[in-house]
């Protein structure tokens, strides 16, 4: 819940209510929504007009009707008009919101307990701390519990409700450079405002990366159950960069804002800034000017640094929409470029560290990643996660890296309580949600979990990329259900994603459909996924049709694939029924040095943690239950067998 705190006023916009030095303070619905339209501009002239358009709906009311729900807003702030300390009247013209806001910060009183987390830069000292953020987790109870009332696999909120007024549907900006040389720039660009705008928690930002564009930009914004479009353009050339960008209202194409920027490459920076400022501002976002600015401040003032970070953003798309993990890589590099570049932009580092992170936690690294130990992996993620921490100014950000650093070290529920206080804070950021998912099936707090992938559900509606993840994190935390009819979902959205298709497939085998999972498996076998995931797909449906002969062969074949993950050949025996194989793949990692690849397996339902004696011991440290194991209903060979 975001608190915005005016002098001695505070007000929660969300439920509609207002507190006057610590008291509740009754009001009207009209003389509420006058109040919240004038504190989301502070220090501005709100026209009669845009009050009326905003708390009236554009209905023609007359100024009449203004005056009396202002009248009563003054009464219950105690506000004198003739001498005015909160409101003030700009006779002829409108209303002026007198006192600073400030947005993110918690209701000390009327809201003691339910906290959010500072935007306030912490204490360099207070990075090592493990406090639970209890306060904040009260706060992310009430969520669970509304989150869990929507049956699972239920569609995603967005799908069921009225169309959010501050909506915006990211378009791709057109590259018209002439060459494919600056393509990336161009993809880059979108995927930083995108990325920007997310930060603000009162807007719903849509992605549309993935989705083929053959309609008008209003068109889309629509099929996105978004207010409104972004389009826009780049041109690079001459050592200059021209970047135009327009803000259409998706109900009837009107052009509610829109802007070009010339400048030399050197001034490059801004433009990304001024645009992400733009369109907050113009979708009235709560937060006021001096917070949103620093919201959407890349980062780094090095030109250089910033193009890698465009580039990787890129690169790392093209991996998430072809599945081919080479652009992954090509991703990582452009981010070492940027911290390289820049060793005070954290951004850079926490991307690069993200990489190794999921090296060693998703179990699902390209071939080549198999030849680097399990403590080479730690050190360079520690080395890139700590770079993070060290340069981040935003205090809220530094709380994710601080929580993906305590799961590193299998700190898991310092890391889980610090996911649950930052998504509370930052509730538009779809990685954190899938981390989350995470560490909540490492510590059989499944209740949590599922709240997070039915949020990652919602968010995926609004970012294609995440797609895939919302189905496989219903498995992670064994809602099979759920896994089910979000696969569903993204297929229609993105019926061509490899990843989509690969975990589609599985999600189908969990719900027993077992012909619908038969008819991925051409498309999956002819894209680009590594061959050890689509040798597994194979044998995951060959056991469920109970093809016996066929299973084996597949399975003697991946078991020769040369850069076959750790995790493919674990699940494969899993399948096959060879118990002794299977813990053996595992064994070498129930050390103190590989516990924390060790533990990721947790998030497979047919996990025993239990048969490794020091990651049981570990959970027994942090007081974990671990839920006992689930074997996959379409596998050759069943416990009892």
């Amino acid at each position: 819940m975001t608190i915005l705190r005016a002098g001695p006023l505070q007000i929660d916009r969300q439920d509609e209510r207002a507190w006057l030095q610590g008291e509740p303070v009754k009001l009207s619905p009209k003389a509420f929504g006058l109040l919240s339209a004038l504190i989301a501009m502070p220090g501005r002239v709100v026209t009669k007009s845009e009050l009326i358009e905003t708390v009236w709906e554009g209905r023609a009311v007359s100024d009449a009707v203004l005056t009396t729900a202002m009248r009563e807003l003054r009464r219950a702030l105690n506000d004198n008009a003739r001498s005015p300390s909160i409101i003030e009247t700009v006779h002829g013209r409108g209303y002026r919101f007198l006192l600073e806001v400030k947005s993110g910060e918690v209701s000390e009183g009327p809201s003691a307990g339910l906290g959010a987390i500072s935007d306030a830069p912490t204490d360099r000292s207070a990075i090592g701390d493990t406090a639970m953020f209890s306060a904040a987790a009260a706060t992310f109870i009430l969520l669970l519990a509304v989150a869990i009332l929507r049956p699972f696999g239920a569609p995603a909120a967005s799908s069921l409700t009225e169309t959010p007024v501050k909506s915006v549907a990211v378009i791709p900006f057109d590259d018209l450079s002439g060459s494919d040389e600056h393509a990336w720039f161009a993809g880059g660009l979108t995927e930083e405002i995108l990325s920007t705008l997310a930060k603000t928690p009162d807007l719903n930002v849509i992605s549309t990366v993935a989705l083929n564009r053959s309609v008008s930009a209003p068109q889309v914004a629509r099929s996105r159950n978004a207010a409104h479009a972004l389009t826009g353009s780049v041109r690079r050339a001459s050592g200059r960069v021209r970047v135009t960008a327009q803000l259409t209202r998706a109900e009837d194409g009107m052009v509610v804002w829109s802007d070009s920027y010339d400048r030399a490459e050197a001034d490059m920076i801004g433009i990304q800034e001024e645009i992400a400022f733009a369109i907050a501002q113009a979708l009235r976002s709560v937060l006021d000017p001096e917070t949103l600015r620093k919201m959407v401040e890349t980062g780094t003032r090095s030109v250089e640094a910033y193009e890698a970070l465009l580039k990787g953003h890129y690169l790392l798309n093209q991996q998430y929409l072809t599945g081919d993990a080479s652009f992954r890589r090509r991703a990582y590099e452009s981010y070492e470029k940027a911290r390289a570049t820049d060793p005070t932009f954290s951004a850079a580092h926490w991307l690069a560290a993200r990489y190794w992170m999921e090296r060693a936690t998703y179990i699902i690294p390209p071939g080549e990643e198999a030849e680097y130990s399990v403590q080479e992996i730690s050190e360079w993620f520690l080395e890139r996660v700590d770079a993070a921490i060290a340069t981040e100014t935003d205090g809220v950000a530094r709380q994710k890296y601080i929580a993906a650093r305590h799961e590193h070290r299998l700190e898991f529920r310092a890391a889980h309580e610090r996911l649950k206080a930052y998504v509370e804070a930052r509730p538009n950021d779809p990685y954190a949600w899938v981390q989350l998912a995470g560490t909540s099936a490492v510590v059989s707090d499944f209740e949590t979990g599922r709240m997070a992938a039915l949020r990652l559900d919602e968010l995926s509606e609004r970012n294609a990329l995440y797609l895939s993840r919302a189905t496989v994190v219903h498995l992670w935390v064994r809602d099979f259900d759920g896994s089910l009819a979000q696969a569903k979902r993204s297929l229609s959205q993105a019926p061509g994603n490899a990843f989509v298709r690969y975990h589609a497939h599985r999600a189908f085998l969990w719900a027993g459909e077992i012909d619908a999972a038969r008819e991925l498996v051409g498309p999956i076998d002819a894209g680009a996924l590594s061959a050890h995931n689509r040798l597994l797909v194979q044998l995951r449906q060959s056991c469920a049709e109970r093809d016996y002969e066929a299973a084996r062969s597949t399975y003697d074949a991946l078991s020769a694939t040369s850069n076959a993950s750790r995790a493919s050949l674990w699940l494969g025996a899993v399948l096959m029924g060879e118990h002794d194989t299977a813990r053996s793949l595992l064994a070498g990692l129930d050390t103190p040095q590989g516990l924390n690849q060790l533990a990721a397996f947790t998030k497979y339902p047919q996990f025993a943690s239990a048969e490794f004696d020091q990651l049981e011991q570990k959970f027994l440290t942090e007081g974990i239950e671990r839920a006992g194991p689930i074997f996959p209903p379409y596998a050759c060979f069943q416990p009892s067998e």
